[in-house]
């Protein structure tokens, strides 16, 4: 056996194992030969090493290189000025964190690594600090007079004819927490929006998933899937077509999403390490952390300006802010929405506790939290936060929870954004990722 990392795959290697992806889904039998569109394949899938038959070459290149010449699939060397460069921006961005923890010090290494590399790709010498830096507007906006936010349940009843939950996803929501219901009903709950049914084709057919035959009906992917699985999906990308018309100013929507979207990745990924059945639930919180943030900037965009220029002027975090204009912040909103939409508990105390879970909160909610922060500090995408979020204290995290496994959620998110991004934007509204 020589796990081989997919950087040094090579037409005409062998797997040594069946090849499975992150989520545990079949990709290539034992003792096949790979060829270049095996590798173009794999790299879509996201897959980051395999297993491979042992032979001289492979061999040599799991050890190393030899004493002369360059080893086989070495990475270009990044100048040492645009690694400080990376550096120094991060030092600034995680300035709240703690960095004597070992999770925060690996997510500050993976954050400085990737604005590096992309630097260099971009030819890139200069970053822009500006979302660190307050202009004279935003500090006048700190301190100017904005009306009295309403209560958080007001703020609910306010928007409750434009946020009411439309007939077809009630009607997967009831399936999907009915434990009765059979395939077939959430096969036909989701068939009555066809706009719907395309996007989760597309998301399921996406590299996020990686089956190797295209799925092309509901039926398939509800066996594929599951149907509680699927019906929770069907749910988030519901949702995120609810909030196309985000006020322009406070938000950029392309960021916005991007910023969901990769935190449902990550999510994703690292559930589907510890425990495979919930990683469809862990993807869908993680695409619908922040979405209280829509809410508030839709029914109050003035306070909601002021907590932005309260963070940026002092050097606060985004919640943190929040709280002091509103006295709750978007994670109390949007946990209050899904209340009202009675969504599943386990949707809304994930969202609930994405930036403070405690000791007793459930390992789902510390999964969702650690997503969000290395999201952020990724900055693949934004939902204007400028600082990276702490890693909230006595938290219990998943044993699974490793290094290694941060950094293959971090790779995966970065591989896979545009394309599973693909299926909740048309291609208009969706940018490029860093």
């Amino acid at each position: 056996m020589v796990i081989t990392p997919i950087s040094r795959l090579k037409p005409g290697m062998t797997l040594a194992s069946d090849l499975l992806n992150e989520k545990g889904v079949f990709l290539l039998p034992k003792a096949t030969v790979l060829t270049e569109a095996h590798l173009g394949n794999l790299k879509r899938w996201g897959v980051i090493e395999a297993d491979i038959e042992p032979s001289a070459e492979s061999l040599q290149e799991h050890a190393g290189p030899a004493s002369a010449g360059k080893a086989p699939g070495r990475k270009t060397k990044i100048p040492p000025e645009i690694i400080a460069a990376a550096k120094a921006h991060a030092v600034k961005r995680f300035k709240k964190t703690d960095l004597r923890d070992e999770i925060m010090r690996e997510i500050f290494r993976l954050a400085v690594a990737h604005k590096a590399k992309s630097m260099y790709l971009n030819k890139q010498t200069a970053i822009d600090d500006s979302c660190l830096i307050p202009t004279d507007i935003e500090a006048k906006a700190c301190v100017a007079l904005t009306s009295a936010p309403p209560a958080l349940a007001d703020l609910i009843d306010s928007r409750s004819n434009i946020l009411s939950l439309p007939s077809v996803l009630a009607k997967i929501n009831a399936v999907v927490q009915n434990p009765l219901s059979t395939p077939e009903e959430a096969a036909e709950a989701i068939a009555l929006d066809p706009g719907l049914s395309a996007k989760l084709l597309r998301l399921v057919n996406s590299s996020y998933y990686g089956f190797v035959a295209k799925v092309d009906t509901l039926s398939r992917a509800v066996t594929i899937v599951g149907s509680k699985q699927l019906g929770t999906l069907a749910m988030g990308l519901s949702v995120t077509s609810m909030f196309r018309n985000i006020p322009p100013g406070l938000l950029d929507p392309r960021e916005f999403w991007k910023h969901s979207v990769a935190c449902g990745i990550i999510a994703g990924t690292l559930a589907a390490m510890i425990d495979k059945n919930i990683a469809e639930r862990a993807f869908v919180s993680g695409l619908l952390h922040d979405i209280g943030r829509l809410v508030m900037i839709a029914g109050q965009p003035g306070p909601c300006y002021k907590a932005q220029c309260l963070a940026k002027v002092q050097s606060r975090l985004l919640f943190d802010a929040e709280n002091e204009v509103f006295g709750y912040n978007h994670a109390h909103a949007g946990a209050a929405l899904m209340a009202s939409w009675r969504f599943p508990a386990t949707l809304e105390n994930t969202v609930n506790l994405h930036h403070n879970p405690d000791a007793t909160a459930a390992p789902e909610s510390c999964l969702i939290h650690v997503a969000d922060i290395l999201a952020n500090a990724l900055e693949i995408g934004s939902s204007a936060e400028c600082l990276v979020p702490p890693l909230a204290p006595g938290i219990r995290l998943p044993l699974r929870l490793s290094k290694e496994a941060l950094d293959k959620a971090a790779l995966l998110a970065v591989r896979q954004i545009e394309d599973t991004l693909a299926a909740f934007l048309p291609e208009k509204e969706r940018g490029h990722s860093n």
